[in-house]
């Protein structure tokens, strides 16, 4: 009997693994939109960006904020979820437009 568990358990470790795990996690896409609403200053687009811990850069030849907020969704086994962030700002340096998507990426 302790012969089968023990060939049972590495399995259910390896299955665990490769399917992942959910959880409940923040809908960024609602988040980021209720804080950097249209008109939003890009002093405040930063400390919100540094708030939710996104790595991000600013394009300046693009005046566009390129962002991603890592383990957003799914993780664990071969497939990552994390969110993808772009905000467009208009010349007076405010935000013109916001997208936010969900990226798979791997280990």
């Amino acid at each position: 009997m302790k012969a089968q568990l023990a060939g049972v358990f590495p399995l259910i470790l390896l299955f665990a693994t490769l399917v992942g795990c959910r959880e409940n996690r923040t809908d960024y896409a609602v988040l980021l939109k209720a804080k950097i609403p249209v008109g939003t200053s890009a002093d405040k687009v930063e400390a919100v960006l540094k708030q939710v811990k996104a790595e991000y850069s600013f394009d300046q030849n693009g005046n566009a904020y390129h962002a991603i907020i890592r383990g957003t969704g799914a993780s664990g086994g071969f497939v990552i979820e994390d969110t993808s962030v772009t905000i467009l700002l208009d010349d007076r340096r405010q935000v013109k437009e916001l997208s936010v998507k969900k990226v798979y990426t791997g280990p």
